[in-house]
């Protein structure tokens, strides 16, 4: 019985997967792997890249091969998306599409199916990807107690050029203190703990420091 995979790649991190490709078109023929193929909307607006992979009669020792492969290449699959729904999207030539037959194929065809560079060619450019203003800052862990000490030291951080996520002035009114203080550590590139008395008695604290 035909059994489908589709995958999820990354537009801008592609390379890496050519070697993948070709160890499933070399290690799997077609009593097994009927077709190895990849989706790619080029619209800058919404790039999408997908890969669909269809066995005929398939033996399980390759389809787990397949899948360790690909997820080992940091693929998402999708089981919520078919085959035949990207059949479908041909109508409108939303992807592009290319079905690769053996090894060679890779090399041949591969890039010719992205219009725009990888992510790291345009950083060899100089080009620097973050947005402006979304540069990763300090958060501060710190008990309320304490805050206009440590209010004190944020110009100094500032004055070093490192934005900082201080509860007092990056958590919106009206919004969830819990789902702020989170976000605030996540999107953190190194966390401050100001460590005090009050802070080693403040469960809060303590949740900050494991979160963290």
């Amino acid at each position: 019985m035909e059994k489908n995979y589709i995958w999820q790649g990354e537009y801008g991190k592609r390379s890496h997967l050519k070697a993948s490709f070709k160890e499933l078109l070399k290690e799997q023929d077609s009593s097994s792997l009927e077709m190895l193929a990849i989706f790619v909307n080029n619209n800058p607006y919404n790039f999408e890249f997908y890969i669909a992979v269809v066995y005929d009669i398939p033996k399980e020792e390759h389809v787990e091969k397949m899948i360790g492969l690909f997820e080992n290449a940091g693929l998402v699959l999708r089981n919520d998306l078919t085959f035949f729904m990207f059949m479908n999207s041909m109508k409108d030539r939303r992807f592009n599409s290319c079905a690769f037959l053996g090894e060679q194929d890779i090399d041949l065809k591969f890039e010719n199916m992205f219009d725009f560079v990888e992510i790291e060619d345009l950083k060899k450019k100089g080009y620097y990807m973050q947005p402006f203003g979304k540069e990763k800052q300090v958060f501060i862990s710190h008990s309320s107690k304490d805050k206009k000490e440590v209010e004190m030291i944020i110009p100094y951080l500032n004055g070093q050029d490192l934005p900082v996520w201080f509860d007092k002035y990056s958590i919106p009114v009206g919004a969830s203190i819990t789902e702020q203080v989170q976000r605030g550590i996540e999107e953190s590139d190194m966390v401050i703990f100001w460590v005090t008395d009050n802070f080693l008695n403040s469960n809060w604290c303590q949740m900050e420091m494991k979160a963290y």
